[in-house]
């Protein structure tokens, strides 16, 4: 069994085309998934961050053979360019980074030793996207940059961006997006395989 645990984003593992609380239910054989809502990957290493209680209480709720953390894309929408300003862009990714695996380590001793993270994802050039800073061209260029620190600072990470890239899904809104910003189902497979990868499966 394999735990993922998140943002929002993390409901891609449970199968599902939505955000709807009512509809949540894990349709993934191999995977449950936990939905923390809007918490940030910088935060992660914080053990007195009000996020560390819900990842104990869920993990000891559903105990897995691996966890696979799936945070980052709310850090690189809205906090990352803010602080970019001051510094630059890569300073800004790599001191996110750099705390949240911080963080992806302490999980490893305190869930479970087979720890990986899934790198935030691409997503379309839209109007629709609510409580960002910057352009979309600021914010892919930080999700990019994310992806790239996260594979350099940590040995198990999972992106499906080169996918995406290759598909030119940000061209394709309605096919392999919910929304503005969520994956669709259509974006399940390739996904689980690259879990599936890191981890070894």
């Amino acid at each position: 069994m394999i735990h993922c645990i998140g943002d929002s984003h993390a409901l891609l593992f449970k199968g599902c085309n939505t955000l709807d609380a009512n509809l949540y239910e894990d349709r993934v054989p191999g995977f449950v998934s936990t939905n923390l809502s809007a918490h940030l990957a910088y935060n992660l290493c914080d053990p007195e961050h009000p996020m560390r209680n819900p990842i104990l209480d869920a993990w000891h709720k559903h105990p897995a053979d691996a966890v696979v953390f799936y945070l980052g894309e709310i850090d690189c929408r809205m906090h990352i360019p803010k602080y970019a300003r001051a510094s630059n862009m890569l300073t800004a990714v790599e001191q996110c980074v750099e705390r949240y695996v911080d963080g992806l380590r302490q999980m490893e001793s305190f869930l479970c030793p087979n720890v990986a993270a899934f790198a935030p994802h691409i997503y379309p050039n839209s109007n629709e996207i609510s409580q960002s800073v910057g352009t979309w061209d600021k914010i892919m260029e930080a999700i990019l940059m994310f992806d790239r620190a996260l594979h350099e600072q940590y040995n198990r990470v999972a992106s499906i961006n080169y996918w995406l890239i290759e598909k030119k899904a940000w061209l394709k809104k309605s096919e392999y997006y919910i929304d503005a910003n969520h994956l669709s189902v259509k974006c399940l497979e390739p996904a689980i395989a690259e879990v599936n990868r890191v981890l070894g499966l």
